[in-house]
């Protein structure tokens, strides 16, 4: 019997071709059929890199791209549909299970095409015919360190309406993978390098009459693969990083024309993937999961001359891969050690603080609350309860200093009565109760006449001026807010007294002097490259002045050239809160000398940790701290 005729639709090998070049968006068709069906590979991800896998092959269709990536993956099994018009599809299942002796797997690759029209004659009734195209693989790939080497036997099958054909070949592959130091934003950067020699044993087979051998092919590809902009992950206790993948693949098959491809891959968080490639045609694609995960999803769109495709893949791994099991995740186990005790120890002076306030022993509870904010300043409820401390604490204490004054002066004690006052008068400054003790005490005195009078404004004149001397001496240390209180304290005894006067003009210059002061501190020591202390300084300025324009403008400039040299990420910035809250630590616990160690570490690598320099200045109003850091 004369072989079958078929129609002008789908012709023979050419409906096969031409529906192989609008599945795969081929550059140029082969030579023939086989050559066409096998020229593309699978994969959702790979399709969306423009096939620029050689250097990345990642996943189990690495037994069509280069086998020798099997051996850094994890046992998978990997399916894939994609369907094409006038009811074709082309599918793809493969399986790679690794072991101690090198990884094994199997792969089919199959693209058929069903209810093709054939006659006998042009002039016959048409009968429905179909075509299969079928590759079956058996790879195998061993590796060391850096090197793998892989290969695999395949089979291609062909059914071309009843005319079948078969023959037998292999292909061959090596990859190269090496870490590089980090660079700019690259954390952990790989440069990968790939070839794959494709039908080094070509296949023959048979259709009809004439006998077809399919064509080498050579594929050369690299790849930069990293880690970039990472943050911390507190429930998995680990850095998660977004990666990014950028290859370059150069093919050559003999007879034909070399062709590039590349391809781009952006993951946020290293599992939601965005591709982009380019091998002649446009290849775009999206994906989920990675190698941690155990399902991973890819889709890729393609287009091509003659359409558009749409290609859907579904990745299994049942277990993981030795070698990955070997990789140690970026864990921070003193971090998170700080971390437990920080909360530990806060919740213990929390609650002993909140006791303390419900019994109204307001000064125990400002410690407890003052050692908790210490631990963790950003906490607003330590904060709340905190200042609630303090004005407790403030009002039970002017209570008790107001009610003894008012007893002297009701007892007719004219010195006592005027030491209580006196003493109101430094702890309260500006209170409404302590004016009104002053101004009874006043009056009880005139009452007691003119000695007592004489003798209380002599003692006046004495306590504004030691007033004026510590005024001078907080000038000279920048503790504005004592100024601040002195003043108060002026103001209270004796609002309208040259001294008083004079004093609320010291108070303006002398701001400006102290911000003037610590400015020109600061560049000394930057001057000595002394960054830190350099910093401080700033950080003190700002204190007294915050809306001051000069020390804006420093503190600016300080923080652009800083960054310029630090460019910190997230595992620097989990350093720091590391040696914050082991400072911390030491400081409630009274181990000044270690707390101040781990701030000169932590302000040596931050200058502008503003939690670190709170705690400094914290250090330096004491003076056991000089003694015993000295």
């Amino acid at each position: 019997m004369a072989p079958r005729a078929m129609t002008n639709k789908s012709s023979s090998f050419w409906l096969l071709g031409s529906l192989a070049v609008l599945l795969m968006g081929a550059n140029a068709m082969a030579d023939n059929v086989a050559a066409t069906f096998l020229s593309h590979g699978p994969g959702g991800a790979a399709l969306a890199m423009g096939e620029a896998v050689t250097a990345i092959s990642n996943d189990v269709t690495a037994i069509y791209y280069n086998p020798a990536g099997l051996f850094y993956q994890a046992a998978a099994i990997h399916a894939e549909y994609t369907p094409v018009f006038d009811g074709g599809r082309y599918n793809f299942f493969g399986i790679n299970y690794p072991s101690h002796v090198g990884s094994f797997g199997f792969g089919i690759i199959q693209f058929s095409v069903d209810n093709i029209e054939g006659h006998q004659t042009l002039g016959d009734t048409p009968t429905n015919l179909s075509a299969t195209q079928t590759a079956w693989f058996v790879p195998y790939s061993y590796g060391w360190k850096s090197l793998s080497l892989g290969g695999s036997l395949k089979i291609v099958d062909m059914n071309l309406a009843g005319a079948t054909g078969s023959g037998w070949g292999a292909d061959v592959g090596a990859l190269y993978k090496r870490t590089l130091n980090d660079w700019e934003i690259l954390r952990e950067p790989s440069f990968s390098a790939g070839l794959s020699i494709k039908n080094l044993m070509a296949p023959s087979y048979t259709l009809i009459q004439d006998k077809e051998t399919l064509p080498r092919n050579y594929r050369a590809g690299v790849a930069l693969t990293s880690d970039i902009f990472g943050r911390y992950s507190k429930g998995k206790s680990e850095l998660l990083y977004d990666s990014a993948v950028l290859s370059l693949d150069m093919d050559k098959t003999p007879g034909q024309n070399a062709f590039a491809s590349s391809g781009l891959e952006y993951a946020f968080w290293g599992i939601w993937a965005l591709r982009a490639g380019y091998n002649g045609n446009i290849t775009l694609g999206a994906g989920y999961g990675n190698k941690e995960k155990p399902i991973q999803f890819d889709y890729s769109f393609a287009i091509t001359g003659l359409g558009y495709e749409n290609r859907f893949s579904f990745e299994y791994r049942f277990a993981r891969l030795p070698q990955a099991a070997a990789d140690s995740p970026r864990r921070f186990m003193p971090y998170d050690e700080s971390r437990k005790d920080i909360e530990r120890y806060k919740e213990r002076f929390a609650i002993r603080g909140r006791q303390d306030l419900l019994d109204q022993h307001y000064e125990e509870a400002v410690c407890e609350f003052e050692n908790a904010s210490v631990l963790e300043p950003s906490d607003p409820s330590v904060r709340e309860l905190l200042m609630q401390s303090k004005e407790g604490d403030d009002l039970l204490r002017a209570q008790r200093m107001v009610q003894a004054a008012r007893q002297s002066i009701e007892a007719g004690d004219e010195k006592e009565s005027s030491g209580e006052v006196m003493n109101l008068l430094r702890q309260f400054p500006g209170d409404t109760n302590t004016q009104d003790v002053l101004t009874q005490l006043k009056m009880f005195l005139k009452q007691k006449g003119d000695t007592a009078w004489n003798d209380f404004e002599a003692r006046e004149r004495e306590e504004l001026a030691r007033i004026g001397r510590s005024f001078e001496k907080n000038v000279l240390a920048g503790d504005v807010d004592q100024m601040r209180r002195l003043l108060r304290e002026a103001e209270t005894l004796a609002p309208n007294d040259p001294l008083t006067l004079e004093l609320e003009g010291r108070a303006k210059s002398a701001k400006a002097e102290i911000i003037g002061s610590y400015l020109h501190s600061s560049r000394q020591e930057l001057k000595k490259n002394r960054v830190s202390e350099g910093y401080f300084y700033l950080w003190l300025a700002r204190q007294v002045g915050p809306a001051n324009e000069n020390v804006a403008s420093e503190i600016e400039s300080f923080k652009q050239h800083d960054l310029k040299k630090r460019k910190p990420e997230a595992y620097d910035e989990l350093y720091w809160d590391q040696l914050y809250n082991s400072a911390a630590l030491h400081y409630v616990a009274g181990e000044y000398a270690g707390c101040w160690k781990d701030l000169e570490e932590l302000l040596e690598k931050n200058p502008m940790h503003e939690d670190g320099n709170r705690l400094k200045q914290k250090l330096l109003l004491r003076d056991i701290v000089v003694r015993e850091v000295n």
